[in-house]
């Protein structure tokens, strides 16, 4: 399969000092003229992660841009968002972009509170849940049931929907994506101590059933590599033709002559974005630095597992100028290198 390059863009850094929105702006046409990018994502939250609206963004991108794909990797406020709502603005994208937008959807966040556990960041999940009226034990349903809304108000015909959260007769749009099918793909990556081998399970048929698409934030290779198969084998169960053909992986990126260099100026970043404190452990596995050789290397591992559209943001507070160094010293042999690699 091929394997695409997607570039994230921090809106999230408008509000913590690490971007300019016409600079975020700029990075997008700048990323599509340079040839070595092939979709734009950026991030989505409401009040738990604040930034700029992504569909409100991505419509400006839209303006600009005449190629790569648009997406949100990922909408944490797909729940939030009213389906019918949600269905109008994004159709409304996709006629505006030429039919470029691939959705990524995703239950939110926020500490499984049942177990006992929260999020390592500092992120006011409880706070968002209660802001909107809703508890985090309905995320995975609100999730299931608004995919299955989307999907029947873009076929343009009057609708009707009885589910637990959302119950309506006959609504049609009149305003349809451009692509037939939307593409709308799923965000999951459940992790111990917040899921056993039962919810993981559960999470990836979820994708496998309902996915285009599957996107993770990170895992290691061999991990990913095994759970995209169970994700393929779940879509045939299902009898789905064709199968989800897109498989992503969010990275943290950062480049540097000096291997700690990069590695310091992400942590500061992912930190200051994720608004929490994270073992050096877990930032050495969930922060992709190092010297141009050294993310090559890393990168092509996961090429190597079956990922087909790697989503690179930089984790730095000087996006712009690390994307010139990916654009240089980076992309261009791993984009060769994808053409020829032999795929799990």
């Amino acid at each position: 399969m091929t394997v695409r390059w997607g570039l994230s863009v921090p809106n999230r850094g408008v509000v913590i000092g690490a971007g300019d929105p016409h600079e975020l702006l700029e990075m997008c046409v700048t990323a599509e003229r340079s040839g070595t990018f092939d979709a734009i994502f950026t991030g989505d939250s409401l009040i738990a992660k604040p930034r700029l609206d992504a569909v409100v963004f991505l419509s400006w991108v839209a303006a600009r841009t005449r190629a790569v794909t648009l997406g949100v990797g990922c909408m944490a406020s797909f729940i939030f968002r009213h389906p019918i709502v949600l269905a109008n603005q994004w159709a409304a994208l996709d006629r505006l972009s030429g039919g470029r937008t691939l959705l990524v959807a995703c239950i939110g966040g926020g500490p499984d509170v049942r177990r006992g556990h929260r999020s390592p960041s500092g992120a006011r999940w409880e706070t968002e849940f209660r802001a909107m009226g809703m508890t985090t034990a309905e995320r995975v349903g609100r999730m299931v049931e608004g995919i299955e809304i989307l999907r029947g108000l873009w076929t343009g015909e009057p609708f009707s929907y009885e589910g637990r959260y959302y119950r309506f007769e006959d609504v049609q749009l009149t305003v349809t994506p451009l692509q037939r099918p939307c593409p709308i793909a799923i965000a999951s990556n459940p992790q111990a101590p917040y899921a056993d081998e039962a919810a993981i399970d559960r999470a990836l048929r979820r994708v496998g059933r309902l996915g285009d698409g599957w996107m993770v934030e990170m895992s290691t290779p061999e991990e990913f590599g095994r759970r995209w198969r169970r994700v393929l084998d779940a879509a045939r169960a299902a009898g789905r033709d064709p199968l989800p053909a897109q498989s992503m992986i969010h990275f943290y990126v950062n480049i540097q002559d000096r291997r700690e260099a990069a590695f310091e100026e992400a942590r500061r970043f992912y930190e200051a974005y994720h608004a929490g404190r994270f073992p050096d452990e877990y930032l050495r596995w969930r922060l992709v630095t190092g010297t141009p050789e050294e993310v090559i290397a890393r990168l092509r591992s996961f090429i190597d597992a079956g990922c087909t559209l790697p989503i690179i943001r930089f984790a730095s507070y000087d996006p712009a100028g690390q994307m010139r160094r990916a654009v240089e010293h980076v992309l261009p042999e791993l984009r060769a290198y994808a053409g020829t690699a032999r795929r799990a």
